[in-house]
């Protein structure tokens, strides 16, 4: 599609031959399978503060937790019984989930369940990437926001974003299928910032790409701004479908956030994903002083 086309779609001018025309891609790039992604959240600790996000470090509202790596073996172990075919190991940037420990729970998920392992853990070493190919990870998840510059240095102003680019080339050619990921209807947006977003990683070409709309969070600076638009962020996956005909685009859990039932309409829109996230034990609330043994 050309930029032309793009506009069209994204000015809601035929929703539904677009969905239909996404839909039929999927269908005929991916076939008819939902992959299931179960996502553990493993720690809610940040040490950064960007403005949109509620694991910032300066969000005093958060009750903060880190989870025993025993735990997040049993939660896996769960998610395969249940059938997942991909476990996401998710965080903030929480320095004490080091690269050793890590690495470990990584040989551990691959070794007890043959699931593919793919990392969302924030902005890390390159080196802790590196180590963590060794032990058997598959995937790496580094969203980027937004793809203009300014705009991503209001956001996350701890961050460079050519350096965060650079990062998910040099993932690319360690051998980790990429993923990335963009905030649909930020504040103060147009159509025109979604299309540059759309050309963006089109040009990109990550291998998982994920879009939700923007939901103001508790306890950040963004908190009480006009949410994001579902049908924008629907329409940017389902454009993204066409584009890039075999990424993994998942249906985000922020679309039922802000409308119930959308995340199963954006399976039938291009998305080919299901992300459930592992609830979190009770016992879980608190930082953890369990010891770092896994096993």
């Amino acid at each position: 599609m050309n930029p032309t086309d793009l506009l069209y779609y994204l000015n809601r001018s035929d929703d539904s031959g677009l969905y239909a025309q996404a839909d039929a891609v999927r269908r005929q790039s991916l076939g008819a399978a939902r992959p299931v992604h179960a996502v553990i959240r493993i720690s809610n600790v940040c040490d950064r503060a960007c403005r949109h996000c509620d694991l910032r470090s300066a969000n005093g509202r958060l009750r903060r937790y880190r989870l025993p790596p025993s735990q997040v073996l049993g939660m896996a172990a769960q998610a395969a019984r249940d059938g997942a075919d991909a476990v996401i190991l998710r965080s903030g940037i929480d320095r004490r989930y080091d690269a050793p420990l890590v690495g470990e729970l990584v040989r551990e998920l691959k070794s007890r369940h043959g699931l593919a392992v793919t990392l969302s853990l924030g902005q890390r070493g390159f080196d802790e990437y590196v180590h963590w190919k060794e032990c058997g990870a598959d995937r790496c998840q580094v969203n980027l926001e937004t793809s203009e510059p300014f705009a991503f240095k209001r956001l996350d102003q701890g961050t460079d974003f050519t350096a965060k680019l650079r990062l998910l080339e040099g993932l690319r050619e360690l051998g980790y299928e990429i993923g990335t990921g963009v905030v649909a209807g930020l504040p103060g947006t147009t159509p025109m910032d979604s299309l540059r977003d759309l050309l963006f990683l089109a040009e990109l070409r990550p291998a998982m790409v994920e879009i939700e709309p923007f939901v103001p969070r508790s306890g950040t600076p963004m908190d009480g701004m006009t949410p994001g638009s579902v049908d924008t962020a629907m329409r940017m996956a389902a454009l993204l479908r066409i584009m890039l005909p075999e990424a993994c685009i998942p249906a985000m859990e922020s679309l039922d956030e802000l409308r119930p039932g959308s995340g199963r309409l954006a399976l039938e829109r291009g998305c080919d994903a299901i992300q459930p996230a592992m609830p979190i034990p009770p016992q879980a609330e608190g930082l953890a002083r369990e010891s770092r043994h896994v096993g």
